[in-house]
């Protein structure tokens, strides 16, 4: 409510994403600090259920047009950027004495948080350069030339 408002729009002032003050009052008026939370098993079943909502609204959002455009390598790309950052951290941690579960835990988040400095292929991830590379005609919005 008005201390999420509140705290989103100081992180704003300071530069920080509205977020990170979302999740200072979080740890706030969580059992960490104040512990004003009245009952912890239903907000842990609500952010659950956002979760879900959130990764329908992010396959909601996904272009099938780029992905038939971007084909194998949009896929080789996924995968790897994916498997080869959770495979190396997972045996980094069993290596260093985790657990197999413990490894894989601290690979999960280790992985999702590895994002690439630039593009493997510079120019390809916009959809215009795709689309011309396809069918030159499609790339300044004139119709293909098959008349489809």
């Amino acid at each position: 409510g008005v201390s999420r408002a509140r705290s989103a729009a100081r992180a704003y002032r300071i530069g920080a994403p509205s977020l990170v003050g979302e999740i200072l009052v979080g740890v706030l008026l969580g059992p960490p600090v104040l512990d004003f939370v009245p009952n912890p098993g239903v907000l842990m079943l609500v952010g659950e259920v956002g979760l879900v909502l959130l990764v329908v609204e992010a396959g909601l959002h996904v272009d099938v047009e780029m992905l038939e455009i971007i084909g194998a390598r949009g896929l080789a790309v996924g995968l790897l950027g994916s498997a080869l950052p959770l495979a190396l951290a997972l045996t980094a941690a069993y290596f260093w004495g985790a657990t197999l579960v413990e490894a894989f835990a601290v690979a999960a988040c280790m992985a999702t948080t590895v994002a690439p400095e630039r593009p493997l292929w510079p120019g390809t991830l916009r959809a215009g350069a795709l689309r011309a590379r396809r069918n030159p005609a499609a790339a300044d919005g004139r119709r293909p030339a098959s008349g489809r």
